[in-house]
Order: C-alpha cells, then structure tokens, then sequence
C-alpha cells in the first residue's frame, strides 16, 4: 500500500493538498487503482526561489528523511529552467516529485494537480529507481 507525503506551501497550495489527500483517499465509483494509497499532508514553505537547481531542492527537502513511500512538495513558486517554465520535476531515485502550481494555469488547477500527482506516484512506484535520472515536465 504505497504511502504519499505531500508537502505544500502555506495558502492555496496546502488547501490543494487538503482536499487532494480526501480525493485520493476516497476514492469515487469505479476509480479502484487508488483505493489503497495512504495520504498524509503538512504545510511547509522552503527557502526555494524558480531558479533553483532541482538537486538543491531535494537537498532541501531530504525525501529520504521521510517514512513515506513518495514525497510531493506543491508549491505557489513558478519554476523555470533558464525561461522556458517547469510544471513539476521528478526523481524516482530520491522518491521525490515537486509540482508547480502555477505553470498549470488558473482554471481546473486541482483536477491538473490530482492528475499530476498520480503520474509522479505512478513514475515512481512502477520504475526501477536507478534507471530513473531527474525529469522535467515542462509548460
């Protein structure tokens, strides 16, 4: 039963993750592939800005300090790498997915969110985790 940590910034992004975490934890009619996830959540901002490298990031963050079998941190900071805008990154490795609100635009955010964090699960799950390097999703 794989175990989701998502870690959100204070304000919109950690009322996403509220009401994310009832989402996937109860899951509607016939959606049975996340019926078992267990979902926990905390509010958190980090010291991260939208040029900060991915590695740093985790440094930051430390996933691996983390019982949970997937860290996501959801966070209202635009990232980018050089201009072109980044959703999210992923690195099956470290377990770790961050999601950028903001390059998901404004209208549906937190169906695109819900549908996000089950393709950085999924990624991570169903991927061996050293033939995985870091991933970007960009806008």
């Amino acid at each position: 039963m794989p175990s989701i940590l998502l870690i959100a910034d204070p304000g919109a992004p950690s009322t996403i993750a509220e009401h994310l975490s009832d989402s996937l934890s109860h899951p509607l009619g016939d959606d049975t592939k996340h019926d078992s996830w267990q979902i926990s959540t905390r509010e958190h901002a980090y010291a991260i800005d939208e040029q900060t490298e991915f590695a740093e990031v985790i440094g930051t963050i430390d996933p691996d300090a983390e019982a949970e079998d997937v860290v996501i941190y959801l966070t209202d900071m635009p990232r980018r790498q050089g201009t072109t805008p980044v959703i999210a990154d992923l690195s099956v490795a470290d377990r770790f997915g961050i999601i950028s609100i903001p390059g998901l635009g404004g209208a549906f955010t937190e169906r695109r969110v819900r549908n996000l964090t089950q393709t950085v699960v999924a990624e991570v799950m169903h991927q061996p985790k050293s033939s995985q390097p870091p991933r970007r999703i960009g806008g």
